[in-house]
């Protein structure tokens, strides 16, 4: 099937024909929130909008993002299906050679999975700032480490990795660099 044939569901999930699925994922996300909730947006029209008409909208921005998830799991690659499992086979050996996470290890599996900080933010409702400062290291802009921990578990499951693996491995980095003495000031 076409990008067009499913022109209707793009348009239910305002977004173009051409969007990706990090594009669609978000907008749904969006809308669903929107209807779901009273948001300040829809406040001033709540009186408008009974219920029922709430969950009629809802069941098809349900049904537009089920069809295009179906749509892009059968959309054909544009690139060439040998290339396709070789960076399937890179993936897979990339992680078998990893002995302990690091942010630059999940930056770096992260982009070899082609997934943006924004769709992550998105999913796991983590902000992206805390997002780069996972993947930079840097440990002292980072929240209390249960909320550390937290961040990282969620991140772990949208890239499908073994999320008490990255989080013990990150963690005993993070503990260290919180617990080392801080340099003492060079002013005379």
């Amino acid at each position: 099937m076409k990008r067009n044939d499913f022109q209707e569901y793009f348009e239910i999930l305002e977004v173009s024909p051409e969007a990706s699925l990090s594009e669609v994922k978000q907008s749904y996300h969006l809308l669903k929130d929107l209807y779901s909730n009273t948001s300040i947006v829809t406040m001033s029209v709540e009186d408008e909008i009974s219920d029922f008409e709430k969950n009629k909208i809802l069941d098809q921005i349900e049904t537009a993002y089920q069809r295009l998830l179906a749509f892009f799991q059968e959309e054909p690659s544009l690139s060439d299906p040998a290339e396709k499992r070789l960076e399937q086979n890179d993936f897979r050996e990339a992680l078998a050679e990893i002995s302990s996470y690091s942010g630059e290890v999940l930056k770096e599996l992260r982009e070899k999975l082609n997934i943006g900080l924004h769709e992550i933010a998105m999913v796991t409702k983590v902000q992206i700032r805390h997002l780069e400062n996972l993947e930079a290291e840097n440990y002292n802009a980072l929240p209390a480490e249960v909320y550390t921990r937290g961040f990282l578990i969620s991140y772990a499951k949208h890239l499908s990795l073994d999320p008490q693996k990255v989080a013990d491995d990150y963690m005993a980095a993070f503990r260290a660099a919180r617990t080392r003495p801080k340099q003492p000031s060079q002013f005379w």
